[in-house]
């Protein structure tokens, strides 16, 4: 009596076999990392469209401004073709890691060496701080002070509305047209609210999702190698 059937057989090739799990895992390191990458820059997209620097609210991420932020993160894939594949999603910016933490884990923000720590109140001061070392050598800025709201007694209203405020100022335009321009606080310390857009994104890319891809890029190895006949 014959028989007749179909056989469906792989290669056992052990260095082949290695290679492409190799591949498939940087391949998913690689993918995953740039994911991770966009879905931080995504957080950091909103912009701030009120005319002076609006402070996000506590607990959302930073509102984007120049930019700046979004645009230092980077991923480093110069570990993903190794044995054991690695990828580095970073910023070299102080304050990423202050804005993700805020000053409950880092503490009050304090000058290291001046008086004040300069606090911008619109976007052309935080470009002119993020080009000037020091803003004493900037012409036409000087100190202004501004005094805190009173009652109709004329006495000072309690809590921060109260309080006498320095600031430097800017003078624009030229003769009746001039008008000065706030554009830093002067402040001897601040304290920053957490504001995430890192954890939130760690936690939504889930191991299992990366282990799809994974499975997935080894599936396609393994089909190339299937060999069915009659």
């Amino acid at each position: 009596m014959a028989l007749i059937g179909v056989h469906v057989t792989t290669q056992w090739n052990p260095e082949q076999i290695k290679e492409a799990l190799r591949y498939a895992m940087a391949r998913t390191v690689s993918d995953t990392s740039q994911k991770v990458l966009g879905d931080i820059q995504e957080k950091l997209s909103k912009k701030d469209n009120s005319s002076r620097m609006t402070p996000a609210k506590s607990g959302s991420p930073p509102a984007m401004v120049t930019g700046a932020l979004r645009n230092s993160w980077n991923v480093d894939l110069t570990l993903v073709n190794g044995d054991n594949p690695k990828a580095f999603i970073q910023s070299n910016l102080k304050y990423a890691k202050i804005l993700e933490y805020g000053s409950a884990v880092l503490g009050r923000l304090k000058p290291k060496k001046k008086q004040f720590l300069t606090i911008p109140l619109n976007e052309e001061a935080s470009r002119l701080r993020a080009r000037t070392k020091d803003l004493r050598t900037v012409d036409g800025l000087f100190v202004l002070k501004e005094k805190g709201e009173r009652t109709k007694k004329g006495k000072r209203k309690k809590g921060k509305k109260g309080k006498d405020y320095l600031i430097l100022a800017m003078s624009v335009g030229h003769g009746k047209t001039a008008k000065v321009k706030p554009m830093f606080l002067l402040v001897k310390s601040v304290y920053i609210n957490k504001h995430p857009y890192i954890r939130p994104v760690v936690k939504k890319m889930s191991s299992s999702r990366a282990l799809k891809k994974f499975d997935k890029s080894v599936g396609k190895f393994f089909i190339e190698y299937l060999r069915v006949s009659t």
